[in-house]
């Protein structure tokens, strides 16, 4: 399974301690999502996190900084879809440069899995789990998902009231993974909220990619 961490779109205290104790535990993919930072502040935020981690990251902004740092890949969203143009020619040329780069997406409607006809690497598919109750969000069901991870060769990443509880669920309805934003942002300690689900992971037999 992949294991997949979203950066907190704002700005948290020792942030960039936190994210290279994620990477130093085990971590092998960080989404970073900073919607408000502009192209110099993305860049200086990579800067500051050791070079070798770089290449443990998927810019969701700035795509142009993947010519400049040799990151894992990059996440269109849904403004990025539309742009279709502009995003193709975008995508022509990161690939002359970087032609191993990832490219990946995030929907939230199971339709949209049917339509995807694998043009990505991997999708986020959101809110699956209810953060209050654990429970599946509405407009999903075990039954729906579950038919979709089978039908499709879309691999589907879980996300949305992701967290250590609902790792069994997310393993046994054969997503290709899961990603954890609030889960981990929202704890008291996030490095201690990431080993529980590493421990989790263990138990249950799970391996990471």
């Amino acid at each position: 399974m992949k294991l997949i961490v979203i950066s907190p779109s704002g700005s948290i205290e020792k942030e960039h301690q936190l994210v290279t104790q994620l990477f130093e535990h085990g971590l092998e993919t960080l989404h970073l999502r900073k919607p408000r930072m502009r192209t110099s502040e993305m860049r200086d935020y990579l800067e500051a996190l050791p070079p070798h981690f770089h290449d443990r990251i998927v810019l969701h902004s700035h795509h142009r900084l993947s010519a400049s740092f040799p990151v894992r890949g990059i996440h269109l969203t849904r403004v990025h879809r539309k742009r279709r143009f502009t995003t193709w020619l975008r995508l022509r040329w990161l690939r002359m440069r970087r032609p191993n780069v990832t490219v990946s997406t995030s929907y939230n409607k199971l339709a949209n899995l049917y339509e995807d006809e694998k043009q990505y690497d991997y999708v986020f598919l959101s809110p699956i789990f209810d953060s209050l109750t654990g429970k599946f969000h509405s407009g999903y069901s075990e039954h729906s998902l579950r038919v979709a991870m089978q039908k499709n060769d879309v691999r589907v990443v879980a996300r949305g009231g992701v967290n250590a509880d609902c790792l069994e669920r997310v393993n046994d309805l054969n997503f290709y993974g899961m990603a954890l934003h609030s889960a981990l942002w929202k704890a008291e300690d996030p490095l201690k909220e990431f080993v529980k689900v590493l421990e989790r992971c263990r138990e249950l037999g799970i391996k990471l990619e």
